[in-house]
């Protein structure tokens, strides 16, 4: 559903495989909650849906947390807005100005200015209709600001096509029991916390912003504290954990009590000659380092 810089749509399998491969050694298909607190697009969590029983899921962007939210709970309505949206330039700068104001949060949850389907929807279309799928991050629309491009804002929204994609991933989440009923938009320790303070068998794939990059590619991106305290925080959980980072050396310094591998990976965003090819890294504690071996 969304056009996302930074997705894993190229690392899929590898991740799927990893994951798949501690839920069948343990045999816990249908006891083991598949915990995910950057959920972003979805393209490894919804790779599991007809695998697991249970879910938890989590975004600080709250326009793609409420994009899923509103998925679960109210997809009628969600499509509602798809089929009445025409794509203008004047729609992408609107929404890039909304979801840019710092207090937005507070225009969701204290003044009632947008619903949660509303507020999903928009953030939904300014990927589907801005330049390499950046959303807020980019410059300008599909087409440029003049549409003198052969490929104009629209040329990529077909409300036909969203509709059954919204009603399809709707589907695969009912037949998973959702925490809470709902994508929460707290910040990962919070959700991870909330999360393990349930009884139970958990599995978390952790996909933060670039340690590199980050800040190019992405709104709520990390500043070097934030790093650490995710890494402080792994570090002291006992349950299983698979985490996805750009690979530098300053991550694999943080990360090195952990186990670590580089793997390739396919980059086309904001590359002007093609596709290239870089590296991408997967850590696992040690614990369970067969994983990655």
């Amino acid at each position: 559903m969304f056009r996302y810089p930074g997705g894993k749509s190229r690392l899929k399998k590898q991740i799927v495989s990893v994951i798949k491969a501690y839920y069948a050694k343990d045999n816990c298909y249908t006891t083991c909650r598949y915990v995910e607190p950057f959920f972003g697009g979805g393209s490894i969590g919804r790779e599991l849906l007809d695998s697991i029983c249970s879910v938890a899921i989590n975004d600080y962007d709250i326009g793609i947390a409420a994009f899923w939210h509103a998925l679960i709970n109210n997809p009628e309505e969600l499509c509602e807005y798809v089929n009445s949206f025409t794509p203008t330039t004047d729609a992408f700068y609107e929404f890039k100005k909304i979801f840019l104001d710092e207090g937005l949060r507070d225009s969701v949850l204290i003044d009632k200015k947008y619903s949660l389907p509303h507020i999903g929807f928009m953030k939904m279309a300014l990927h589907q209709i801005s330049y390499s799928g950046l959303g807020a991050k980019s410059g300008g629309p599909l087409g440029g600001a003049a549409q003198k491009s052969d490929y104009k804002i629209d040329c990529r929204w077909s409300p036909e096509n969203i509709d059954k994609k919204i009603w399809k991933l709707r589907s695969k989440l009912s037949r998973v029991n959702i925490f809470n009923n709902t994508c929460s938009f707290d910040d990962f320790e919070i959700f991870i916390n909330d999360v393990l303070k349930e009884s139970g068998y958990n599995f978390i794939y952790l996909d933060p912003p670039y340690y590199k990059k980050g800040p190019e590619l992405y709104q709520f991106s990390f500043d070097e504290a934030t790093h650490l305290r995710m890494a402080d925080m792994l570090q002291s959980i006992d349950c299983p954990w698979l985490l996805s980072y750009d690979c530098s050396e300053e991550v694999k310094d943080i990360y090195k009590w952990a186990k670590i591998v580089e793997i390739d990976v396919t980059n086309t965003i904001n590359t002007k000659n093609g596709s290239v090819s870089k590296k991408e890294l997967l850590i696992v504690n040690k614990k369970y380092k067969y994983l990655l071996e």
